[in-house]
């Protein structure tokens, strides 16, 4: 496409932005300036605002740049933006580099641009607000967002555990980003009602000097400075703004809130972006820190130092097993056997449902607050019956059920918080993310999950403090496990989509027979025959036990403070010296071993297991973590693991390029899928689809079960 044509594609663009390309005192074209520029932007006085370089398709509109940089400064401006048909930057000449964006600015947006930068005053000279934060952890987070958006950084996440207050410190940096002049126009995004209505309160308690409203599909109020704003609400409605209305976008609970059909919202404001998460998202489809552009975020604030340092309560975990949960269930009429996964979606047992009931009744504190999570509205609602036929004393206001079907919710929630009963609140997912309930010192679990995101919220939104006339009442809480879900997520070196049997009392069982996807468990609950099946199930042990920090949730702490732990140790270790100096000819393993009992020592386990775990190196020894430790190497990836494996696998056999392709894919689905492949799996989707079954029979006919068992040993030996 030549530039004339290019120049029709930015026309029509100019047009959208609202600038009137046929109005001279607002848009000139083939303007002299040590050159001839394409346009030239005027404001509402008629005045040179920015210049606009047009290219052709061929051409990378990013190379103009010394081009439009001597239209710039001969024009006296500083605004410039460089375009073709389908690619626009811009570029504040004397601050940042030419970036991309998707739409022209507007004039109005580029003179509210131009003011504000006339009164922009150094971060540093803007004190944190010691009224809104009162935690040095909080004052840490604001200088980190001011270190990243000082580094042009446009995409900001900060992870900080439940109940650490990061809509206030979030506020705090909302008012300095305001007071210094970076910001005008603020938008804080949120996926639920209740918590824009929180955030709203927030702002209006800490921030009143600077309007905010939540925003119902009106006319934007061009006078306030905050906008809150549900996603769902915005959906429909965002382009009743400009692409630059906001100057600082902040979304809340940005582990959900940046996929599916909402990211378009996002991608649309072109704002710096500040993501404020407890749970960053790891997951191969939707992961939270590709969209913010950074391998890590930029504050931390784990669950653990928070306990650590008193600002959070510690919690104990009940577990109890049953037949039923270690094995399965049999149908006596029918002679059908159902697995623990199918109980409350396919089947539901009574007997087991009353005995997790009487258990908590035994084993609980008296008279205390209450959260039960039950894998759907039929378990729900019998577990909250059960509940108040087992304290008749209440006349059935000992439990409740809530969820969004429930017309007075919000009167149920006011009372469980306020008054004394009810005093346990029954539910499925309702309460995980925006419910803040102090008082509450249990959460029962009859729901499974291999959800790490769900799992995190419902363990965390109950760790805080509880204080009444500045006492302390709440300092510690118990989560009862009734599904085994603390064992599915414990471990170290749990993956996240594979899970492996063990051993209980002689009992083999595979904890992946508990636990459906989230996504499915609505499906299950509606398709098919729902049974009630009456058999007795025994306990066979429970047991308290108090949590460690290696848990998976962990994991990527476990590794920082163990390198964090051998470089602060360099100097008193003469060991580590000769490690990070590469004096690996004066190291004996009696050496190695020294230094490995002195790590072990440390309270975090530190053992050559626990690291050969965490760090997924199973073959590594105790030198090859120090060597990691230092950045004098680093281990290969999983990935990079297998693909050496395969291609060495592949060098030694004699296979047709017809073959290698067919085992290449196979391999590249086992990875993706994260678990072992079975002959039968061919058989079905998505693998019918594409007729694998019949090609791995044309291609290999016998010999086909023995390579997917060499696949399966490559992935995952």
């Amino acid at each position: 496409m030549p530039e004339t044509d290019a120049r029709i594609i930015i026309d029509r663009n100019l047009r959208e932005a609202w600038w009137n390309i046929e109005d001279k005192s607002q848009v000139s074209t083939e303007i002299y300036a040590d050159g001839r520029a394409d346009y030239l932007l005027r404001d509402k006085a008629g005045r040179p605002l920015a210049i606009v370089e047009a290219k052709k398709e061929a051409i990378d509109p990013y190379t103009a740049k010394n081009q439009a940089k001597r239209y710039t400064e001969d024009l006296k401006i500083k605004y410039a933006f460089l375009a073709n048909w389908n690619q626009i930057y811009f570029w504040d000449v004397n601050n940042s580099d030419a970036r991309p964006i998707n739409w022209f600015y507007s004039q109005d947006d580029l003179m509210r641009i131009q003011a504000r930068e006339l009164y922009i005053k150094p971060l540093s000279d803007i004190p944190v607000d010691n009224f809104i934060v009162e935690r040095p952890y909080q004052t840490d987070c604001c200088k980190a967002i001011d270190e990243a958006i000082l580094r042009w950084k446009r995409k900001v996440l900060i992870e900080m555990a439940t109940g650490t207050w990061k809509t206030r410190t979030i506020t705090a940096e909302i008012k300095r980003l305001i007071q210094c002049g970076l910001v005008n126009k603020v938008l804080f995004l949120v996926d639920r009602e209740e918590l824009a209505n929180q955030a709203l309160w927030t702002f209006k308690e800490h921030t009143r000097e600077y309007w905010s409203y939540i925003y119902s599909y009106a006319k934007p109020r061009e006078w306030n400075t905050i906008t809150v704003s549900t996603l769902q609400t915005l959906q429909n409605h965002y382009n009743k703004f400009t692409a630059w209305y906001f100057d600082l976008v902040v979304v809340d609970e940005c582990h959900r809130s940046i996929y599916w059909e909402w990211r378009k919202i996002l991608d649309y404001f072109d704002a710096i972006k500040i993501g404020l998460t407890a749970t960053p998202a790891i997951l191969q489809d939707r992961n939270t820190f590709t969209f913010f552009e950074t391998k890590q975020p930029h504050f931390v604030y784990w669950m653990r130092e928070a306990i650590k340092d008193w600002f959070l309560a510690d919690y104990t975990v009940y577990v109890w097993r049953t037949d039923i949960s270690l094995n399965w269930v049999v149908d006596t009429e029918t002679g059908e056997t159902y697995l623990p996964s199918d109980l409350e979606r396919k089947i539901t047992v009574p007997e087991r449902n009353l005995e997790i009931v009487r258990d908590f009744k035994e084993k609980a504190k008296p008279n205390t607050k209450s959260i039960w999570f039950a894998v759907n509205q039929r378990h729900a609602a019998t577990l909250c019956r059960m509940l108040n036929e087992e304290h008749p004393e209440y006349k059935g206001n000992y439990a409740e059920l809530i969820d969004y079907t429930v017309e007075n919710k919000d009167d149920i929630i006011k009372r469980f918080k306020n008054d004394t009963l009810p005093l346990s609140i029954v539910s499925v997912d309702m309460l995980t993310t925006w419910f803040d309930a102090p008082k509450v010192e249990n959460i029962v679990i009859v729901r499974p999950t291999k959800s790490p995101i769900l799992y995190q919220q419902i363990r965390w939104r109950w760790t805080r403090l509880y204080f009444r006339n500045w006492e302390l009442i709440k300092n510690k809480f118990v989560m009862y496990d009734y599904v085994w879900i603390y064992e599915y997520f414990k471990s170290l070196w749990y993956e996240e989509k594979e899970t492996k049997p063990w051993l209980i009392k002689n009992i083999e069982y595979s904890p992946k027979n508990i636990f459906e996807d989230e996504e499915t468990q609505g499906e299950i609950d509606k398709k098919g025959e729902f049974k009630e099946i009456h058999a007795e199930d025994r306990m066979i042990e429970s047991w308290f036990m108090n949590i460690w920090a290696g848990e998976k949730i962990d994991i990527r702490n476990y590794k920082e403070q163990f390198e964090s732990l051998i470089i602060s140790k360099t100097e008193e270790i003469e060991i580590l010296k000769k490690i990070k100096d590469w004096k690996y000819d004066d190291i004996t393993q009696d050496n190695v071993e020294n230094v490995e009992k002195e790590i072990l020592r440390q309270k975090w386990h530190f053992n050559i297991e626990n690291l050969r775990k965490a760090y997924e190196q199973p073959k590594a020894d105790f030198l090859d973590f120090l060597k990691v430790a230092y950045w004098l190497t680093k281990f290969p990836t999983r990935q990079e693991h297998i693909e050496d494996i395969f291609n060495w696998w592949i060098a030694n056999q004699n296979f047709s390029d017809e073959q290698i392709n067919y085992l290449e894919t196979l391999k590249n689905q086992i990875i993706a899928n994260n678990k072992r492949l079975q002959l039968e799996d061919l058989q079905r989707p998505p693998y019918t689809a594409l007729w694998w079954f019949n090609k791995a029979n044309s291609l290999f006919w016998q010999e086909i079960v023995g390579k997917i068992e060499e696949l399966n040993t490559i992935c995952f030996q």
